[in-house]
């Protein structure tokens, strides 16, 4: 993969260039790429292997991000395991930074019900150096005819720091033509909360989707509402979207357009489109393309 993204009135651009690639058996991949800005900024370089063990019980990872300029390196390791029944997931893993700087470690288990009607996940972060500990639980649980699924979700941390807890419920309509969502994330301590609230609709022929949505802050603070739709071609070659992003009281608005085209033999996907600002602001272009390798070992992007 390789490509530029270039923001408009002598703002600096960012290049970037990478690869990855399957091994014959597909039991690992392998990433390496590289990430430039312009004027003096310093770069970014990064390489990482995906491994599956041979009845893909087990998922090791492990990678290294390198900042030019003498700037600190991080490496990074994990492994997910599985059950033997594949009823819960344990994960683990750490990242740490050179230069003697502290390193950040993470655990966590998710289970799923007997009857798959229920998953719940519990984890923690802990930095070392004695620095705090925030613990994470959640419950995500399904209806009994599968139309909804309720979310509920903490993350707290140590030493009589606040808490954020968030709930959510997604539902379908009857046709299974709408999905309707709302949820609510609330900080303790007093903290203002927000609530957010959406719909994503499907055409009845199925080529296209509209999604509008709202963000509100209470306590008279302002909101965000959304609206787009993407389309289908009839050959389900290409697909465009639009869509719009509005704050309240009077501040500006976003829109945003675009196109994504399949090549006949899907070997490769072009893209492009346009962000516009309202009120005389600079609009930024972008287009690129993802080509497959024959055998579909590797990608690679401009």
């Amino acid at each position: 993969m390789s490509g530029t993204l270039t923001h408009s009135e002598d703002r600096s651009a960012a290049s970037m260039s990478g690869t990855l690639k399957h091994s014959e058996d597909r039991s690992a991949a392998s990433m390496n790429g590289t990430l430039k800005h312009s004027k003096d900024r310093s770069a970014a370089s990064m390489s990482g292997t995906l491994k599956h063990s041979e009845d893909r019980s087990v998922s090791s990872m492990s990678g290294t991000l390198t900042h030019s300029e003498d700037r600190g390196a991080a490496s990074m390791s994990g492994a997910l395991k599985h059950r033997e029944d594949r009823s819960a997931a344990s994960m683990s893993g750490t990242l740490m930074h050179s230069e003697d700087r502290s390193a950040a470690s993470m655990s966590g288990t998710l289970k799923h019900s007997e009857d798959r009607s229920a998953a719940s996940m519990s984890g923690t972060l802990m930095h070392s150096e004695d620095r705090r500990v925030a613990s994470m639980s959640g419950t995500l649980k399904h209806s009994e005819d599968r139309s909804a699924a309720s979310m509920s979700g903490t993350l707290k941390h140590r030493e009589d720091r606040s808490a954020v807890s968030m709930s959510g419920t997604l539902k379908h309509s009857e046709d299974r033509s709408a999905v309707s969502m709302s949820g609510t994330l609330k900080h303790s301590e007093d903290r203002s909360a927000a609530s957010m609230s959406g719909t994503l609709k499907h055409s009845e022929d199925r080529s296209a989707v509209s999604m509008s949505g709202t963000l509100k802050h209470r306590e008279d603070r302002r909101a965000v509402s959304m609206s787009g739709t993407l389309k289908h071609s009839e050959d389900r070659s290409a697909a465009s979207m639009s869509g719009t992003l509005k704050h309240s009281e009077d501040r500006s608005a976003e829109s945003m357009s675009g196109t994504l085209k399949h090549r006949e033999d899907r070997s490769a996907v072009s893209m492009r489109g346009t962000l516009k600002h309202s009120e005389d602001r600079s609009a930024a272009s972008m287009s690129g393309t993802l080509k497959h390798s024959e055998d579909r070992s590797a990608a690679s992007m401009s």
